[in-house]
């Protein structure tokens, strides 16, 4: 029993240290809206470097998919595009997990 709970503070530890950066980067970017003059809807940078973050996570998982579907029909490897632009974030963790991380070259 007392492996078993040492053990549980082992993950608890590794789990905080994985999320506690990203609690930290959450928290900064919660600071206060630098807007213009009047409401909420003006310019703000946290509103501009989100939509820059997601633009470049979407070039990033679309040219990934579009190199990596060389041999695929034309019309699938739209589809396939399309979906990995759709789901930047589930396609870019494979892509890490599956292409890189394992070792599955793409089939060029």
């Amino acid at each position: 029993m007392n492996n078993y709970i040492d053990n549980m503070s082992q993950v608890g530890g590794v789990l905080q240290a994985i999320t506690m950066p990203l609690v930290s980067i959450t928290d900064a970017m919660k600071g206060k809206d630098k807007t213009q003059e009047g409401g909420g809807d003006g310019f703000s940078f946290d509103k501009l470097l989100s939509f820059v973050a997601t633009l470049a996570f979407m070039m990033l998982a679309g040219y990934l998919c579009w190199t990596c579907n060389v041999k695929t029909d034309m019309p699938l490897r739209i589809i396939f595009t399309i979906l990995a632009v759709i789901f930047n974030g589930f396609y870019l963790i494979y892509y890490l997990i599956y292409r890189y991380l394992m070792g599955n070259a793409c089939p060029v």
